[in-house]
């Protein structure tokens, strides 16, 4: 079983600002060195708009679930430090919150906006650390790609592109 805490670092043609998120993941060491994961993870991220005249936050909520095959090496003979890569597949749901727009006479405006899921793989590489028989501290950088339409001023077609966001984060690990 393992709890993750990490950070978020978005493709600049996202325009969102850094947020924080937790993981939950369970797995089986199905040979020597070699681990398989299913767990699911979430964060909330922001992008500043300006509408009339006004910055607002817009909110988006990223739900996960995955699957990852970890790879590990052992870097000492007592099997204590242990460097790993690791290869992920997964869905993300994006679920944007409604935007609330003051709009004078009319009142209160309120967009909605529409959730999608989308595919997410990604690469990791970390260091993981026992502590005890049981517990284990590790720490990793992931790079995660979803696609994403693009729209150009020039073509009323959107383009479908692979942008990238990196994950940075820390956990622990217990081993039943």
């Amino acid at each position: 079983m393992q709890t993750q805490t990490f950070v978020m670092h978005y493709n600049a043609g996202f325009g969102y600002s850094l947020s924080q998120g937790f993981a939950l993941a369970g797995g089986r060491e199905l040979q020597t060195d070699w681990v398989l994961l299913a767990g699911g993870a979430y964060h909330r991220t922001t992008q500043p708009l300006v509408v009339f005249g006004r910055e607002q936050n817009a909110r988006m909520d990223w739900h996960q679930c995955f699957l990852t095959a970890q790879k590990y090496w052992r870097l000492d003979s007592q099997k204590r430090w242990a460097f790993f890569i690791e290869a992920r597949a997964g869905l993300v749901f994006l679920r944007p919150h409604d935007l609330q727009i003051v709009g004078g006479a009319f009142g209160t405006i309120t967009l909605r906006s529409k959730s999608a899921t989308k595919f997410s793989p990604a690469l990791g590489v970390g260091v993981h650390m026992r502590v005890c028989p049981r517990w284990a501290v590790f720490c990793y950088v992931k790079n995660h790609m979803i696609s994403w339409a693009e729209r150009r001023i020039e073509t009323a077609t959107t383009q479908k592109i692979w942008r990238s966001y990196r994950q940075i984060g820390a956990g622990l690990s217990f081993s039943f």
